[in-house]
């Protein structure tokens, strides 16, 4: 039987943790901007995922009662027990028709940074400000404030290199380890900052 995973966690279908099994607890979808079609899909896809966790009907049939393929059903609730941004699963907002439950999110731990040695911190940035979503607001504020104060995208980068070691200070009071991304990088994040600022600068 397929194994499927929930944080740390490990199961297959029988054993889907007890916190799980109840669709109508997990985070809900607003489906007024959907077309009636993908209202329709979205709802079939509710449909079969209770049936799924419910586990006494056959993948088959969810497949025949609700249209879906049987062999998406799998894929389908391993993106409802996604982690959200929010701290929470996606639950039925993963089953939105074209939703993507994530961008590109680096898994890896970022090794220590070498002289001349480019490379290897991929998605770096973007993991450490889904795992502290209070630096990534603290950003966030920071770039409007000086933007809407200041008059331009000019003034905010001219603040950059304050603007970094302010970050770093966040990072610290967030509890980011000493030997933890950025800090264990030789320009310690600021290129990858200054890549984010420039792209809320033109938000």
């Amino acid at each position: 039987m397929k194994m499927m995973a929930y944080g740390e966690l490990r199961f297959d279908r029988a054993s889907i943790p007890a916190e799980l099994r109840d669709v109508a607890n997990w985070p809900g979808a607003d489906d007024g901007a959907l077309s009636s079609e993908a209202r329709d899909v979205l709802q079939r896809r509710i449909q079969a995922m209770a049936l799924f966790v419910d586990g006494h009907v056959s993948l088959r049939e969810i497949g025949r009662v609700t249209g879906l393929r049987f062999n998406d059903l799998y894929r389908l609730f391993e993106r409802c027990v996604t982690m959200h941004e929010d701290g929470r699963i996606f639950g039925v907002r993963a089953l939105i028709p074209y939703r993507h439950t994530r961008a590109y999110q680096r898994s890896a731990a970022v090794a220590l940074s070498r002289d001349g040695v480019k490379g290897g911190t991929s998605g770096a940035f973007t993991q450490l400000l889904l795992r502290y979503p209070e630096i990534s607001r603290w950003i966030e504020r920071k770039v409007d404030d000086r933007r809407r104060k200041n008059g331009g995208e000019r003034e905010v980068f001219r603040g950059l290199r304050r603007l970094h070691r302010d970050f770093l200070d966040q990072c610290r009071r967030a509890g980011v380890e000493a030997h933890d991304y950025p800090f264990n990088q030789q320009h310690l994040g600021e290129r990858s900052l200054a890549t984010h600022v420039r792209v809320l600068s033109h938000c």
